[in-house]
């Protein structure tokens, strides 16, 4: 049953809807349905894998279209930070396209870069030329490596689907945990709500947060030191004194 649900033609228009919905507010990649159809037959797998990728686009120019509203709304997404929307922008602007291109490498979801795409007012049509391959590297390797593992396994899958398909989702868990980890690392919270973005590295100590002072003080200014003074009397001390004694040495000479 599972077989014939993987091998249907209603699960390539799921795997289309998934990448349009995961294009725009869903966080589960379409990789998971992708590499199911997978284990059930490569072509089957490669197949959704085009489905999911044409999904993405009409997704990414809807996001481009709404970009000012989608970009204030992706913090509500789970995963996506605003120092990750940040760090998405610096990229684009660094890196042009070729930032889209590795955003699966770095963890950000392609719904962050079409809503930047769109806020800097790149062309749809660019946004379109450069998501197939975006879009498409990822989901071509999911699909071939769940291919061979389907070919590998055939047997066994057939006799115990409920078992692989168990299997098969637990590893999809212990890669979103995974991947939330990294997250977390990368651009989890600070101390006071603050965010950490990569590229900005900041101090930290016992006593308060990032500058190491207490929290809510004020710099206070370097305080002059008092002038030192020498040991002994000074100078115009040193001189009245010897005029008294001359002064008394005279009156005691005198008759």
């Amino acid at each position: 049953m599972l077989r014939a649900a993987a091998r249907s033609r209603a699960a390539l228009l799921a795997s289309a809807l998934w990448g349009f919905a995961e294009a725009t507010r869903f966080y589960v990649v379409p990789d998971v349905l992708v590499g199911w159809i997978a284990l059930h037959g490569v072509r089957r797998g490669v197949a959704a894998s085009l489905w999911a990728t044409a999904g993405a686009m009409l997704g990414g120019l809807a996001v481009h279209a709404d970009s000012r509203a989608q970009r204030a709304r992706l913090v509500e997404i789970p995963g996506i930070s605003e120092a990750m929307v940040e760090d998405a922008s610096t990229k684009l602007a660094r890196d042009g396209w070729w930032a889209l291109l590795r955003g699966p490498l770095d963890g950000i979801p392609y719904k962050v870069y079409a809503a930047e795409a769109g806020a800097r007012g790149l062309p749809s049509g660019e946004l379109v030329a450069w998501t197939i391959p975006a879009r498409l590297w990822r989901l071509l390797a999911v699909a071939l490596g769940a291919g061979l593992t389907g070919v590998a396994f055939r047997g066994s899958i057939r006799r115990r689907e409920g078992a692989w398909l168990a299997a098969y989702l637990g590893f999809w868990a212990v890669t979103y945990a995974r991947y939330f980890a990294r997250l977390d690392r990368t651009y989890g919270s600070r101390p006071g709500g603050r965010q950490r973005c990569p590229g900005r590295r900041t101090e930290e100590t016992e006593g308060g947060p990032e500058n190491g002072r207490a929290p809510n003080s004020e710099p206070t200014a370097k305080q002059p030191m008092p002038p030192r003074r020498a040991k002994g009397p000074q100078r115009g001390e040193r001189t009245e004194r010897g005029r008294t004694r001359r002064r008394e040495r005279g009156g005691d000479e005198r008759p």
